[in-house]
C-alpha cells in the first residue's frame, strides 16, 4: 500500500483515501474543505487509486505496481480469472472484414451477399435500439458463412451490446473482454469493456470499483455528459455506504458539469438525475429497474 503527504496539512494518508485536486494530492478531510470552499470543475478533482492494491480482491502488493486492466490495478490471480479463462482464442483481424465480405459477395457466392445483407440489417437494428434482433442477424450471417473467421470476430461485440441492453453487465464482460483482448488499441472495444465492468461492479455492490471505473470513463470521454452522470452516480454510491460528505459534494459537482453538456429536454438525463438525487437524499442504493418500478419516470418522493 502506498501513502502520500497531503499538500494542505502535510499529514501522511493512504493513497487510496486521498484526492487529487488541481494537480495536488490532499487527504480526505482537506479535500472536503477545498470542494466546499473553492470553485472547482469535474476535471479538477479525482479520487486517487493505489496502483499497488487490487481493485478486485484488495490484495496489497506492497510497493510493487500491479498491471492495469481497463485502466484499473488488478493482481495476477484476478487477471488470470478475468481474462485467461479457457475462452476460445480469436484470430487476428478487424471490422474491415466487412469489405472482404462485400468483395466476395460480388464475385460468386450468394451466401456472402446474404450474409452482408444480414450485417447491414444488424447495424440498422442497433440504430433502432433493437439489440437482440441485431445479434440474431449476426448469428444468421454466421449460419450463411460458417467458416468466416471475420464474422466470428465481430459477433461477440453484438452479443455484449445485447446483454448490456438487458441489464446483464456481468454477462457482457465475457464477449467484451474477448473483443478488447483481440483489439487492444481499439477505443470502442475499451469503452465497451469499461462500461460493462462499471455495471458489473455496481451489481456486485463493489462501489469503490464502480467509482474508479466510472472515473476512468469520465477521464477518457470528458465531453460525454452521461459519463459525468455515471461518475456522479458512483460518487453518490460511495456517499451512501461511507457517509463521507466529500463524496456527496463530488456527486453534485459532477452532476453540475454534466448539466453544462446536456440538452434541457433530455428525458433520459432527467430520470437519471432523479435516481442520483434519491441516492443522495436517502442513502439508499437501488437499480434503475427498481427505481422505475417504485417511482415510474417521475421524481422520487
Amino acid at each position: 500500500m502506498r501513502t502520500l503527504e497531503c499538500a494542505t496539512c502535510s499529514e501522511t494518508t493512504a493513497m487510496s483515501d486521498s484526492f487529487r485536486i488541481t494537480e495536488k494530492d490532499h487527504c480526505r478531510s482537506c479535500a472536503e474543505k477545498k470542494v466546499e470552499s473553492e470553485k472547482l470543475t469535474a476535471a479538477d478533482i479525482r479520487h486517487n487509486s493505489d496502483p499497488t492494491v487490487c481493485i478486485e480482491c484488495k490484495t496489497d502488493a506492497g510497493n510493487r505496481e500491479l498491471p492495469l486492466l481497463s485502466g484499473l490495478p488488478v493482481c495476477e490471480a484476478c487477471t488470470e480469472r478475468l481474462i485467461y479463462r479457457p475462452f476460445p482464442m480469436w484470430v487476428q483481424g478487424f471490422m474491415g472484414s466487412l469489405a472482404l465480405i462485400t468483395l466476395l459477395g460480388f464475385v460468386v457466392n450468394f451466401s456472402y451477399i446474404h450474409a452482408f445483407i444480414k450485417l447491414k440489417q444488424a447495424n440498422l437494428a442497433l440504430g433502432r435500439g433493437e439489440t437482440e434482433l441485431a445479434y440474431q442477424h449476426v448469428q444468421g450471417a454466421i449460419v450463411l458463412v460458417p467458416n468466416s473467421k471475420d464474422l466470428e470476430l465481430i459477433a461477440p461485440m453484438y452479443q455484449g451490446i445485447m446483454l448490456m441492453s438487458k441489464g446483464d453487465s456481468q454477462g457482457a464482460l465475457e464477449p467484451f473482454r474477448r473483443f478488447a483482448k483481440n483489439f487492444p488499441q481499439d477505443e470502442g472495444a475499451r469503452r465497451f469493456l469499461l462500461e460493462a465492468q462499471a455495471g458489473a461492479y455496481f451489481d456486485q455492490h463493489n462501489y469503490p470499483g464502480f467509482f474508479q471505473a466510472s472515473q476512468e470513463l469520465a477521464r477518457l470521454y470528458p465531453e460525454d455528459p452521461f459519463m459525468l452522470m455515471q461518475e456522479s452516480s458512483a460518487a453518490a454510491c460511495m456517499y451512501a455506504v461511507t457517509s463521507m460528505e466529500v463524496y456527496k459534494k463530488l456527486s453534485l459537482l459532477f452532476l453540475a458539469e454534466a448539466h453544462k453538456r446536456l440538452r434541457a429536454d433530455d428525458e433520459n438525463a432527467r430520470v437519471y438525475e432523479a435516481r442520483i438525487n434519491h441516492r443522495l437524499n436517502t442513502r439508499e442504493i437501488i437499480s434503475s429497474r427498481e427505481f422505475e418500478e417504485r417511482f415510474g419516470h417521475g421524481e422520487a418522493k
